[in-house]
């Protein structure tokens, strides 16, 4: 016997409240955040005695805490975890950007063989030639270490903290913030959101041009990717976060009430957008294509120049 059309809907509406809040989805979130804490004292207690850098173990320590974070308000009762179905340019974006730094992750770890130290957010030496009429000394090289005291650093990491908005729940509530005041803007949101692809694919082109591709794995293409890595990690943690405590507090409410409340604007299923909504989205495609694209050129360069050192008769 077919259900009535107002349970089928009550049936719906549970569903998209609900989510998909299991068990190990908990025990997942509580992993990444106590595997960061782990990651983060190592490279805390392993640092170099002659130029320390605290960056990294801060980061990661960052990392741990919204995770744990995450997980603790998720609490062990049953929450509602809204939504999380992304559209395609969303899932590229994603995609590409954990598997860029997963790539910098390996460079990273792989740093002594380039006369680097990992602890230290250093990925070793990279060299230039000195155009001058003096060839006493023909190469210049310098550290080739992440998150240095300048504004490059920051912007880098910065950009890739744009990554927060891919997550719908954080993306709904960006977009309906100061409503009804103000007029949805879920367009302006996705295009935002979409300029996190624009530096990586900049940094491939530029590290390309300027360098040979014997020398990719040299060049400061890692270390500067990896600032913008740190803040798409950092950007994603927050969303998650974000997303853990407004399951949790949803799922309070409904404890409180009998499972009688209804589902919040951020919640519902987004109706199908107009004709702007559709570009934005359209043009957010495209970016994931271009950052999926930029992993995998990345991948292919760090591999046809792995063998290379960092020594001046090799630059």
């Amino acid at each position: 016997m077919q259900p009535p059309a107002s349970s089928a809907m009550t049936l719906g509406r549970s569903r998209s409240v609900q989510g998909a809040h299991t068990p190990w989805l908990r025990d997942l979130i509580l992993f990444v955040g106590l595997a960061s804490m782990g990651l983060s004292l190592a490279a805390f207690t392993l640092q170099p005695t002659a130029r320390p850098n605290y960056v990294l173990p801060a980061c990661l320590l960052a990392l741990s805490l919204l995770w744990l974070g995450a997980g603790a308000a998720l609490g062990g009762r049953a929450n509602h975890w809204p939504d999380m179905r992304l559209d395609a340019g969303a899932s590229l974006l994603l995609v590409g950007g954990l598997s860029l730094s997963l790539e910098l992750a390996v460079r990273l770890v792989c740093a002594g063989r380039f006369g680097g130290f990992p602890a230290a957010f250093d990925f070793g030496l990279k060299c230039k030639e000195v155009h001058a009429r003096s060839f006493d000394v023909p190469y210049e090289c310098e550290p080739n270490s992440s998150f240095l005291p300048e504004f490059n650093s920051f912007g880098h990491c910065v950009q890739g903290g744009l990554s927060i908005l891919l997550l719908p729940p954080v993306e709904a509530a960006a977009a309906s913030a100061g409503a009804p005041r103000l007029p949805p803007r879920r367009p302006l949101v996705v295009l935002l959101s979409s300029l996190v692809a624009v530096y990586p694919a900049y940094n491939l082109v530029k590290r390309t041009v300027t360098y040979p591709v014997h020398s990719f794995a040299t060049s400061s293409f890692a270390n500067n990717a990896a600032e913008w890595a740190m803040g798409f990690l950092l950007g994603l943690s927050c969303g998650v976060a974000a997303t853990a405590v407004h399951a949790g507090r949803a799922g309070a409410a409904a404890r409180a009430t009998g499972g009688k409340e209804r589902a919040s604007a951020a919640q519902v299923a987004r109706p199908r957008g107009g004709r702007v909504e559709r570009a934005s989205l359209a043009f957010r495609a495209c970016a994931g294509g271009v950052l999926f694209a930029a992993s995998v050129a990345a991948a292919a360069l760090f591999g046809a120049s792995w063998d290379t050192d960092a020594s001046p008769d090799q630059e």
